[in-house]
């Protein structure tokens, strides 16, 4: 199977105008009512996310990662949802933020309110865990998101000088991450195991470590 060249672009436009741009590009395989649908969306999440940077950096704005995502499914997946874009421009806002579920459902409606809700995840290692089993009972635009959303984590190049922490991350990417990931099918495992690899490639070089599985 062909995997796209962009996976192998080693920032992954880390640079919030190229995203922007690339998320327009995505656009335009959409009708007019559900392109504006999403810029609200994105509106809304930069909104929300505003202040915000990516775990371990300094100058990487937050709201890259979500319309990341959301390119993702269509530029990767050939997704053309537009429920599951907005979803993917949304799904960090109530967990990260200081927007409720109501008001994701006032302004977006019921349907985009389940697939937020359903992507609002709790803290912490074991609820990742149990989460993810339950993801793998979620709609497919569902776990479409929730998968892209893995694999554009395990593509960060993170800043973090905690190897233990890092060496967690990539290992439950590695495992409940790829119970999602595999739930949608080939290209998406391609795409993990290709990040995972670069990521370790990335964080530890030559240096002696527990394989990722």
């Amino acid at each position: 199977m062909a995997v796209p060249a962009l996976m192998f672009i080693p920032e992954h436009f880390p640079n919030l105008e190229q995203q922007e741009a690339r998320l327009e590009r995505a656009l335009v395989g959409f009708s007019a009512t559900d392109q504006e649908r999403i810029r609200n969306a994105l509106a809304f999440a930069r909104d929300a996310h505003e202040g915000q940077l990516r775990l371990g950096t300094t100058n990487i704005p937050y709201i890259i990662h979500p319309i990341r995502v959301a390119c993702s499914l269509v530029d990767e997946f050939q997704l053309r949802d537009a429920d599951a874009c907005i979803a993917a421009l949304l799904h960090d806002v109530v967990e990260d933020c200081t927007v409720s579920i109501d008001a994701i459902a006032e302004r977006f409606g019921p349907k985009i309110r389940g697939y937020v809700a359903t992507l609002t995840w709790e803290k912490g290692v074991d609820a990742k865990w149990r989460q993810a089993a339950v993801m793998l009972r979620a709609p497919q635009s569902v776990r479409y998101v929730k998968a892209s959303d893995v694999i554009d984590n395990a593509r960060a190049n993170w800043q973090i000088t905690d190897r233990p922490k890092l060496l967690r991350m990539l290992y439950g990417y590695a495992h409940w991450g790829r119970k999602i990931v595999r739930s949608i099918g080939a290209p998406a495992t391609i795409f993990l195991d290709a990040a995972l690899a670069k990521s370790s490639s990335i964080h530890f070089g030559e240096e002696p470590e527990p394989s990722l599985p």
